[in-house]
C-alpha cells in the first residue's frame, strides 16, 4: 500500500448531523478525510467521495490526517489491586450488544479502543455511516471479526449516512450468509456455531425514507424466507435492528413476547408485510425499551423456542450515548459450548529465518520427474503439496505471535484491569443486581480513562520518535490500512459463492480473467494452487 495519501495536517472542526423533521437520526454531511488522533481529541474522519455499493468488507484506500502534536496525560494509571474483583463463575451464555450509534466516524479511535477490552461476545450496530474509505481495523481490534454492509447506491437513495455492521468475538465461529436478492436492503447475516446447534443473527437498518417502500418489505420477506428455510429446528434466530416504525405501539403477552396494539397502532402495507412475514417464520418481538420519548424504533425478534432469553438497557453504551436510541444488551442461554475470553496460543512461520541451505537440499534430491509424471494430476498435486509442506515444517522455524503485536499501546497494568472489568461484567450478566452493576461501570470508566491515556501516549512517542524511527510511524499507518480474514462472499460475473468449495473454482476465472479458462478444469483444482498462484501474483 503507497504512503502517498498520508498528509500531515490538523484535523479541525465538526460537521453536526442533521435529522428530518421527524427526528429519526439520517443523512450526515459530506465529511473529509480520516485523522488518526488521540480519542480524547474530537474528530469527524468520513468519506471523500461517494459511498461505494454496500460490500462486507471494505477494499479501497483511504486518506488519513495525523495531528501535529499531542498533549501528555497526567496522573498515574490505577494500580489493579484498587479495583475489588468478582468471580466469574462459568460461562453460560453470550451477550448481544446493540445500538443504533449514529455515525462511527466521528469518534474512530474510541470504537477502536472500546473493542480492544469489550466484554460482548457480537456487537451489533445500525447507522455506522461508514464507507470504503473507512477500514475496518481502524474501528476494531482483531478480537473481533466484523461483517459489513455499508450504504451504497444499491441498498439506498442516499450517497450517505446508514450500514450497519456485525462484529462477532474471534473465539466463536461464524459464517456470513449473503445473497444478490437482497442487495437492496441494508442487512447483515450471520450464522454463530453454538456446539449444538445455531444461532442465526441479522442486524437491519430501514431508513425513515424507504419505510413506504413496499418493495424493501418484499425483499426482507424474501431474505427472511431463505435464511430460515437453512436453519433446523433446533436452531435459533434473532433479528435486532432499527426498523424506523414510531406509529406501532407495543403491548406485552403473557409469554413474555410483544405484540402490535392493533388499537393504538397505525398500520401501512410497508409495515403489515413485515409483520406477516416475522410472524410466518414464527419471530416474537422482545424489546420494550423505549427512547426518551415513549417509543420504539429499535426492535429485536427471535424464534419461540430460543433459550431464555433476555434484553435490557445496557449498562453503559460502547462509546457514546445517542438520542432515541438507547444501547441494548441482549443475553442468550447456551450449554456445551468452551467461549473462552482467550484465544488459543497462534504462530506463524519465520521465512526471514528459514533455513535455505537445508531447504534446496530437499528441492535438489526429490526427483521431480518421477514424482509428478502420474496419470492422476491430482495425486500429482497432492504429492507435491506433502514435499512442500514437510519442507516448511521441518525448516521454517514457527514463532508465537505477540498477543500485543496489534495493539502496541496496551500496557500490562491494562490487561489486568481489562481482567477485572470483564468479571465484573459476567457477575453482573448472571445475577442483574443494581451493585453488580454499578461496580461494572466504575471499572469500564477506570479503564476507558487509563486505555484513551497510553494511546495517547503512544502517539505521543511515535510522533517523538519520528525522526530517529520513521518505520514505527509508517507501521502504525500500515496498520490502520489493513483488513484482516478473507472474504467471506465472491462475486464474479453474476456468479456468487460463500463457502469453500464455492469460493475456489472462481478465483482461477478471477486471476486470468480475459484469458481462454477451462473452467471444469479449474473447478477441480486443489486449492493449495490456487493458494500458491494467489502468492505468486
Amino acid at each position: 500500500m503507497g504512503t502517498s495519501g498520508v498528509n500531515f495536517t490538523i484535523s479541525t472542526g465538526l460537521t453536526t448531523p442533521g435529522r428530518n423533521e421527524s427526528g429519526f437520526r439520517e443523512s450526515p454531511e459530506p465529511i473529509d478525510s480520516v485523522a488518526l488522533i488521540p480519542a480524547t481529541v474530537s474528530s469527524r474522519p468520513g468519506p471523500e467521495i461517494d459511498c461505494g455499493d454496500g460490500v462486507l468488507q471494505p477494499a479501497s484506500a483511504g486518506k488519513y490526517t495525523v495531528p501535529i502534536s499531542f498533549p501528555l496525560g497526567d496522573g498515574i494509571l490505577p494500580s489493579s489491586e484498587q479495583l475489588p474483583s468478582m468471580p466469574s463463575g462459568r460461562r453460560d451464555y453470550i451477550s448481544i450488544f446493540y445500538q443504533n450509534v449514529g455515525g462511527i466516524n466521528s469518534c474512530v479511535n474510541e470504537y477502536l479502543l472500546a473493542s480492544s477490552c469489550c466484554c460482548h461476545d457480537v456487537i451489533a450496530l445500525t447507522e455506522t455511516w461508514l464507507n470504503a474509505r473507512t477500514f475496518t481495523s481502524q474501528v476494531f481490534s482483531s478480537d473481533y471479526v466484523v461483517f459489513r454492509c455499508d450504504r451504497g447506491p444499491s441498498n439506498s437513495l442516499k450517497s450517505t449516512g446508514g450500514g450497519v455492521l456485525l462484529a462477532i468475538k474471534s473465539t466463536l465461529q461464524a459464517v456470513s450468509i449473503d445473497d444478490n436478492s437482497w442487495d437492496d436492503l441494508e442487512i447483515v447475516w450471520v450464522r454463530l456455531d453454538l456446539g449444538n446447534r445455531k444461532l442465526f443473527v441479522c442486524v437491519v437498518y430501514i431508513p425513515p425514507d424507504r419505510t413506504r417502500d413496499v418493495s424493501i418489505a418484499d425483499s426482507f420477506s424474501s431474505c427472511l424466507t431463505k435464511v430460515t428455510s437453512l436453519a433446523s429446528p433446533e436452531d435459533d434466530i434473532l433479528i435486532i435492528g432499527d426498523f424506523n416504525l414510531p406509529g406501532i405501539k407495543w403491548c406485552p403477552s403473557q409469554g413474555g413476547f410483544l405484540y402490535p396494539d392493533p388499537a393504538r397502532s397505525s398500520f401501512s402495507a410497508f409495515s403489515e408485510t413485515i409483520f406477516d412475514s416475522l410472524s410466518t417464520a414464527t419471530l416474537r418481538q422482545i424489546n420494550s425499551v423505549e427512547n426518551e420519548n415513549g417509543r420504539m424504533l429499535d426492535l429485536c425478534f427471535v424464534n419461540e423456542g430460543i433459550r431464555t432469553p433476555t434484553i435490557e438497557l445496557a449498562p453503559v453504551p460502547l462509546v457514546k450515548l445517542v438520542r432515541y436510541h438507547p444501547a441494548l444488551l441482549i443475553s442468550i442461554e447456551v450449554s456445551g459450548l468452551d467461549i473462552s475470553s482467550r484465544k488459543p496460543a497462534a504462530f506463524f512461520l519465520d521465512y526471514k529465518n528459514a533455513d535455505f541451505q537445508a531447504i534446496s537440499e530437499v528441492l535438489d534430491s526429490v526427483d521431480w520427474e518421477s514424482e509428478l509424471t502420474l496419470s492422476d494430476p491430482n495425486a500429482a498435486a497432492e504429492t507435491f503439496s506433502h514435499v512442500i509442506n514437510y519442507i516448511i515444517d521441518r525448516h521454517v522455524p514457527k514463532r508465537l505471535v505477540n498477543e500485543n503485536s496489534r495493539a502496541p499501546w496496551i500496557t500490562k497494568e491494562l490487561r489486568q484491569m481489562k481482567t477485572l472489568k470483564c468479571k465484573a461484567f459476567r457477575y453482573y450478566n448472571r445475577h442483574k443486581t443494581q451493585d453488580a452493576k454499578d461496580h461494572y461501570r466504575k471499572l469500564n470508566a477506570a479503564y476507558k480513562k487509563a486505555s484513551c491515556r497510553c494511546y495517547r501516549n503512544y502517539l505521543t512517542r511515535l510522533q517523538r520518535n519520528f525522526k530517529n524511527s520513521p518505520k514505527s510511524f509508517w507501521k502504525h499507518v500500515k496498520d490502520q490500512r489493513r483488513e484482516f480474514g478473507l472474504p467471506t462472499n465472491m462475486f464474479l460475473e453474476g456468479e456468487t459463492a460463500s463457502s469453500d468449495l464455492g469460493i475456489c473454482p472462481l478465483l482461477p476465472v478471477w486471476y486470468n480473467r480475459g484469458a481462454d479458462v477451462d473452467v471444469e478444469r479449474a473447478k477441480r483444482a486443489p486449492s493449495f494452487m490456487l493458494r500458491l498462484m494467489l502468492d505468486a501474483d
